[in-house]
């Protein structure tokens, strides 16, 4: 994983979030450039879960559960797509500026646990000193 993409993610993911509770707040669903921003989000993901794939194929990978950090890797990649699914289809109202805000925290959390996972840092479940 390239470091200086993964704080992008999680400063943007961030920005997204306040933005979105700001237009849920307010009573309205997501704008146009939430929107757009919250694309452009899952676009750098995308990119950063192909050079973590590339990466762990040429034998440089995870330091912690390869498993997890897989695990993580899809679920990050799925969770905005579907909450663009919903803001754009389903319930196009204030709930649904809600659904990003939830969605982009969501992002941001995971990338950094994938980021975690990559440099070997907290290992949840781990037994005591591994």
């Amino acid at each position: 994983m390239i470091d200086p993409v993964v704080a992008v993610l999680v400063a943007v993911s961030a920005v997204v979030a306040v933005w979105a509770v700001r237009a849920a707040r307010r009573d309205r669903p997501p704008s146009r450039r939430l929107l757009q921003v919250t694309a452009g989000v899952e676009v750098v993901l995308v990119v950063q879960a192909v050079v973590a794939v590339v990466g762990m194929v040429r034998g440089v990978g995870p330091e912690g559960s390869t498993v997890l950090f897989v695990s993580y890797l899809v679920t990050a990649v799925m969770v905005l797509p579907l909450a663009l699914l919903w803001a754009l289809v389903a319930e196009p109202d204030r709930w649904s500026s809600a659904v990003v805000a939830v969605a982009a925290f969501t992002v941001g959390v995971m990338v950094i646990r994938l980021w975690d996972l990559w440099v070997g840092g907290v290992q949840i479940g781990a037994p005591p000193g591994a």
